[in-house]
């Protein structure tokens, strides 16, 4: 009975997670895409790679944390918590070339604004799935994975 309760809450919040799943999706996402296509000249060659690297991360944890809901997969869940730290060392990299650019040039300021953003909601995608991945812990075992 507990845990048919615990079933229905995971699958409420995992559903109501604005981030991923909100109305405003897609057009965040076509906001990903103007914002890439309009710095994407301007950015150099392992800025880029950070963003396509931060984007092949959170689209991992994504399918990995509703494949872990799907099949209650403890393991699968645990890899997407542990593959946050990646996403926000990706994050925490990037940030750190953009400042070096805008203190390279200062007209590189809307440019490192426009691409910081984009960066930035990657890593909040990465958090939204683990906590996806730490709601199916707690669905299978009823304890969140930091008690």
């Amino acid at each position: 009975m507990v845990k048919d309760q615990r079933d229905r809450l995971n699958k409420l919040r995992i559903l109501g997670d604005d981030c991923i799943w909100g109305e405003d999706g897609p057009d965040r996402g076509m906001e990903f895409c103007d914002r890439m296509a309009q710095n994407a000249e301007k950015m150099a060659g392992t800025m880029m790679e950070v963003i396509k690297e931060m984007a092949k991360e959170t689209t991992d944890m994504v399918i990995k944390s509703v494949d872990a809901f799907v099949n209650k997969d403890l393991e699968l869940a645990r890899w997407v918590i542990n593959r946050d730290d990646v996403v926000d060392d990706l994050f925490d990299s990037f940030r750190k070339e953009l400042i070096q650019k805008i203190n390279e040039n200062v007209k590189n300021g809307e440019m490192a604004t426009d691409m910081l953003m984009v960066a930035k909601y990657f890593e909040r995608i990465g958090d939204h799935a683990t906590n996806i991945a730490e709601w199916v812990i707690y669905s299978i075992t009823g304890k969140h994975e930091d008690e």
